[in-house]
């Protein structure tokens, strides 16, 4: 289910965490979403809507950034 959130909220969270969500195109970009992302993951119930939702969204471009990064794909065929 995906959580309903405030456009308000939402706009608010990104500029307290300063942040622009993008593509990770950098190691270190990479290191900061990851960072943030185990802020949020450690939340649990605590995390609000918006929190989620920006969850689920640095986790997509951690996973993409790994997958071109790492060739992960090659190691699933071992």
């Amino acid at each position: 289910m995906t959580p309903t959130i405030s456009r308000e909220n939402y706009l608010k969270l990104l500029d307290e965490l300063q942040l622009i969500p993008k593509i990770i195109e950098t190691e270190a970009e990479y290191e900061q979403n990851l960072a943030l992302a185990e802020k949020l993951i450690a939340k649990k119930q605590n995390r609000s809507p918006e929190e989620t939702t920006l969850l689920r969204l640095l986790v997509k471009f951690i996973e993409d950034y790994e997958e071109n990064t790492y060739n992960l794909k090659e190691w699933r065929d071992l």
